[in-house]
């Protein structure tokens, strides 16, 4: 079988199971949810707009940092649990709190610069000792 793919020679790519394949659907999911996601933001109020984007900074951080946990070999108990402030729809502070397989707490905190809320300034502690501090989590 084969799907139609605008831009691309013959215009169709090969739907077998796979990287492209799932490159391709998550594209095209990104693309239809963004069809309807930004002109209801582009109407919602700043402060509207600032608390969608602490709730999309609180997610993406709880899950990027606990792979970035897991990478530098502190995998936690479940995903980090996370608090967030911000001033600005791009410039969020957050502060998480977990525990690592071991029950040793491992808190994160730093600040995201970045609309995908991964980039910015982050320090992660096990313990109480600095494990990691990155400018992008699970990058």
């Amino acid at each position: 079988m084969l799907l139609a793919v605008s831009g691309r020679p013959g215009g169709f790519v090969p739907t077998a199971r796979g990287h492209a394949w799932a490159v391709t659907i998550r594209t095209l999911a990104a693309a239809a949810v963004l069809t309807f996601l930004v002109p209801a933001v582009a109407a919602c109020t700043s402060s509207e707009r600032r608390a969608i984007n602490e709730t999309v900074a609180r997610n993406a951080v709880a899950v990027a940092g606990t792979k970035q946990f897991r990478d530098d070999h502190h995998p936690l108990d479940g995903l980090l649990s996370c608090r967030t402030r911000s001033r600005t729809t791009t410039k969020v502070t957050v502060a998480c709190h977990g525990t690592t397989t071991k029950q040793e707490p491992v808190s994160l905190l730093g600040a995201t610069s970045d609309a995908r809320q991964v980039k910015g300034h982050f320090v992660g502690t096990v313990a109480g000792t600095e494990v990691f501090a990155t400018n992008c989590l699970g990058c």
